[in-house]
């Protein structure tokens, strides 16, 4: 029986004599590691794109609608006339933010308004085609509404928006103006703002002075506005003696203001912003636009709004800045012809704000402050001259301020 061979660590047999390494088997080698390696690299890669192409699909996700070009959207969104179209998303909302797309959509809501009564004063609105004469009517606002076109929910809501500002406003009036209303007739009412109901009648047919011009094109909306504009700030200054803004509280003249234009639907809302909201400049030139254009409180515009407005009113009231105190004065004045205090304030509250308005506004130099500067605007000779007319005695409701020869 032969013994079984029991191996023992460290014990080896004969070595095999060296042999150098075999080329070929290196080559396989370094190949496999190298194909391996690519393999990771790409699996990554493909990771990575798949990834890359989630996010990009998950990026461009989106309804349909998102999708549209752009100019069906902004069909879609005059169409819908609501504005909740375009904050429906943000993204609708940022492809429909240019300034174009805000003026036609300005004119689309305010275009047919302007079509239908475009340079008329809102007193000669009635046309008795027979004689082909314009005649001041009665109870013209609750007529007009059934008669007048326009979209005035829209109106309302552009309105309110941030961005629409006046100049915003008269540049779509301009547009528009460019587009639609080429050979329009546009009757000013420089001047009328302070004249009795009879008086305008008088000056138009035959008085000593005629305010009333016609011009067979009005190249300029804006220009025209702001000449109304100034001369409601110089008349204002000039009358606040006669038109004592403290009579208005109480008992306001139904006839004044009564002169301007159809340029908004009379059923249109004034921005709670202008009502509510802190004063300046800028809203209290809306605000004669809007009053200028046929616009009223409405219905659900409460005491509450305005008495909120009317705070912030005097605290620039009680400012020692002259310019701070006429911009009060200018915009209770407005409050006063949208018929804010007589119509929606309770007759208890009336002695203690009246009061108050008058400390406000007594002491006022509205020429220092404001007619030396628009005067020569306006075309004046020396600043406190108007057509050689004392402005103490320019509260006269027969004198109608009107540029120099």
């Amino acid at each position: 029986m032969k013994l079984t061979p029991v191996k023992i660590r460290g014990k080896r047999g004969n070595s095999k004599a060296w042999r150098p390494p075999d080329p070929s088997r290196v080559i396989k080698k370094r190949t496999a590691a190298m194909a391996e390696d690519e393999a990771s690299v790409s699996s990554i890669g493909d990771q990575d794109a798949s990834r890359r192409t989630k996010r990009q699909k998950s990026r461009n996700a989106g309804a349909p609608i998102e999708r549209l070009p752009n100019e069906i959207l902004e069909r879609i969104a005059v169409l819908s006339e609501n504005l909740n179209f375009m904050r429906s998303s943000v993204r609708i909302g940022l492809r429909l933010s240019n300034a174009s797309f805000r003026l036609e959509l300005m004119i689309s809501a305010f275009g047919p308004t302007w079509d239908q009564w475009f340079g008329i004063t809102i007193e000669d609105v009635d046309v008795l085609e027979s004689q082909g004469r314009f005649w001041p009517s009665v109870r013209i606002k609750e007529r007009t509404k059934e008669r007048v076109q326009g979209r005035p929910i829209l109106q309302s809501d552009l309105l309110a928006c941030p961005w629409a500002d006046i100049n915003f406003i008269l540049q779509a009036q301009q547009v528009w103006y460019r587009q639609d209303g080429k050979r329009r007739a546009y009757q000013q009412t420089l001047g009328w703002w302070f004249l009795e109901k009879f008086d305008r009648i008088q000056q138009e047919y035959g008085g000593p002075v005629a305010p009333l011009r016609r011009f067979e094109v009005a190249d300029d909306i804006s220009s025209y506005f702001e000449t109304d504009w100034e001369s409601f700030l110089v008349s204002f200054g000039a009358n606040i003696d006669q038109y004592a803004l403290s009579r208005r509280f109480s008992k306001p003249d139904p006839d004044k203001p009564g002169v301007g234009y159809v340029d908004v639907h009379p059923r249109v809302k004034i921005p709670h912003t202008i009502l509510g909201g802190p004063p300046d400049w800028d809203k209290a030139k809306l605000l004669f636009w809007l009053i200028r254009g046929g616009a009223s409180l409405h219905p659900d515009q409460t005491y509450e709004l305005t008495s909120a407005g009317f705070d912030q009113i005097m605290i620039k009231g009680r400012s020692k800045n002259a310019d701070d105190r006429f911009l009060a004065a200018v915009m209770l004045y407005l409050f006063t012809a949208l018929g804010v205090f007589h119509r929606q304030w309770p007759s208890f509250l009336m002695p203690d704000k009246q009061r108050e308005f008058e400390d406000t506004t007594k002491g006022i130099d509205l020429f220092a402050a404001h007619i030396t500067d628009l005067g020569p605007s306006l075309g004046w000779g020396p600043p406190r001259t108007m057509d050689g007319i004392d402005p103490s005695i320019a509260h006269n409701k027969y004198i109608v301020l009107g540029p120099a020869n």
